[in-house]
């Protein structure tokens, strides 16, 4: 099921923790929603899927909130969430999405 409030959802294949190019595309084209509401804030997070560890789902998060403040989103903006604030879509077994959510 779909967060009602979900700005962006990126795509994680299993294992990994670096945004691939479609990652940061999908993010790059949510910026100017991100970026058009003064005083917004916004929370990244979502339901880790147990089938990997809790650290690979919080460096995913990590990754998202970084590349977030590289493209000069302010900071006391965004927070990670912990793990099940968010609810994700079901995925397939090979990976995870990760959430950005309006807060």
């Amino acid at each position: 099921m779909k967060d009602e409030g979900a700005l962006v959802q990126v795509w994680f294949k299993k294992g990994e923790t670096v945004l691939d190019k479609r990652a940061r595309e999908t993010i790059a084209g949510k910026l100017p929603a991100l970026r058009g509401a003064p005083g917004a804030r916004f929370v990244v997070g979502g339901c880790p899927s147990g089938r990997e560890p809790a650290q690979v789902h919080e460096a995913r998060c990590r990754a998202v909130r970084d590349y977030l403040l590289q493209q000069r989103i302010d900071a006391a903006r965004v927070r990670v969430a912990s793990t099940c604030r968010i609810k994700r879509d079901a995925v397939p077994e090979e990976g995870e999405i990760i959430t950005i959510v309006r807060e």
